[in-house]
């Protein structure tokens, strides 16, 4: 969720959202309450994640049948963790990237199980044939 740097108290950015020029550089919004500016609710490298959020990923992971992995290089930590949890616990981990993932050693990626795949340039029309076990990617 977006949050003040200076105060941290959360905020809507839709009451802050306007027409802007594409590419023109604005300042951020301000806090209502202290006028610090407000940050996007993203977490940036070096930051920590959310303790709550992050335990329910968890959580989530141990108790799904299926885990889908989409558009991440699954080298930072500790959501990186995330799909071998699902591993372990019986659940079906599917990798979808359209580059080469590379592991945090420097490594390519390699498939550890067989509940576990990795495509590689798939497109969304695969998605609606992941119920088809013997359906095979072509890309």
């Amino acid at each position: 969720m977006p949050r003040c740097f200076a105060c941290g108290r959360g905020h809507d950015l839709a009451e802050h959202s306007k027409n802007y020029e594409v590419g023109l550089r604005i300042e951020p919004p301000r806090c209502r309450h202290c006028n610090g500016k407000i940050r996007p609710g993203v977490v940036w490298f070096g930051e920590s994640l959310p303790d709550a959020p992050i335990r329910a990923e968890f959580d989530a992971a141990r108790h799904c049948g299926c885990l889908l992995s989409i558009g991440t290089s699954g080298v930072v930590q500790p959501a990186a963790r995330i799909p071998h949890v699902a591993l372990e616990h019986g659940a079906t981990v599917i990798h979808i990237n359209p580059r080469p993932s590379i592991s945090n050693t420097g490594e390519s990626f390699t498939c550890k199980d067989w509940r576990e795949m990795y495509y590689r340039n798939w497109s969304a029309k695969h998605f609606v044939q992941l119920d088809n076990p013997t359906h095979t990617p072509t890309n």
